[in-house]
C-alpha cells in the first residue's frame, strides 16, 4: 500500500490515481500536524511519500516513522527560511478575502494548473496551516532509526525550496550517493512522473 501525505491545499484531485488507490492523506484535513506522531507510531509502512508540508512533517517526526521506503518531495526545515514570513501572511490575508483567487495564484506558483473552490472550513484549516508554516522549525534532524530506504526529490524549477537545502538535509542525513532525485519540474512533482520514479527506486508496480 502507497501512503501519500500532501502539501498545504494538496488536494486529493492533484493526484487523482494516487489518491483513488493509495492511502491519500492531506495535512491540515485530515490529519493535523500534532496527530503525526501517533499517526507514524501506529502504522507500519511499505512505501511512504511525503511532499512539501508533508515531508516536513515526516523530517520532523522521523525517528517515529517505520517505513520499508520513504521518498520525500522537496521536503524543509523551516519554510521561513525560503519564503519571507510576510509573504505567509500577506497570503493568509489574501486567502479569508479572495480564497479562490489566492488559491490558483499559488498552484500557477508551483506549477499547477488548477481551480478550487474550498469550502468555508477548508478555508479556515488552510489559515491555520499557514500559521504553522510561519512557526515549525528544525534546528536539528532526528536519524531514521527504522526505514530502510530514504529518497529525496527535488524539482530544478521550484520557486518555493532551493537546492541547497535539500543538498544540506543530504548532508545531515548521510544519504549515499543516488538517494537525491533531481528533476525537471517546480515544487509540484507531476503524478506520472512520480509513479516511475516510485516503480524505478523500488523495482515493483505501486498499484
Amino acid at each position: 500500500m502507497l501512503t501519500f501525505i500532501s502539501g498545504w491545499a494538496g488536494w486529493p484531485n492533484l493526484y487523482p490515481l494516487i489518491s483513488q488507490k493509495g492511502n491519500f492523506v492531506v495535512p491540515f484535513e485530515d490529519l493535523w500536524p500534532r496527530d503525526f506522531p501517533q499517526f507514524f507510531q501506529q502504522n507500519q509502512f511499505h512505501l511512504l511519500v511525503a511532499w512539501s508540508t508533508g515531508a516536513h512533517l515526516c523530517l520532523k517526526y522521523l525517528k517515529a516513522i517505520k517505513s520499508e521506503y520513504l521518498f520525500l518531495i522537496a521536503p524543509f526545515k523551516d519554510f521561513s527560511q525560503h519564503i519571507s514570513p510576510l509573504w505567509l501572511q500577506k497570503t493568509k490575508q489574501n486567502l479569508l478575502q479572495n480564497p479562490s483567487f489566492t488559491l490558483h495564484k499559488f498552484y500557477k506558483r508551483i506549477g499547477v494548473d488548477l481551480n478550487f473552490s474550498p469550502t468555508p472550513t477548508q478555508v479556515e484549516n488552510l489559515a491555520e496551516g499557514l500559521n504553522f508554516l510561519l512557526t515549525s522549525r528544525l534546528t536539528e534532524l532526528s536519524k531514521p532509526q527504522n526505514i530502510k530506504h530514504l529518497y529525496l526529490l527535488y524539482g530544478q524549477r521550484d520557486k518555493l525550496i532551493s537546492a541547497e537545502e535539500i543538498t544540506r538535509l543530504a548532508a545531515e542525513l548521510e544519504l549515499g550517493q543516488g538517494k537525491v532525485i533531481l528533476l525537471d519540474q517546480g515544487h509540484f512533482l507531476p503524478q506520472e512522473q512520480l509513479l516511475h520514479v516510485l516503480e524505478e527506486k523500488t523495482n515493483c508496480c505501486c498499484f
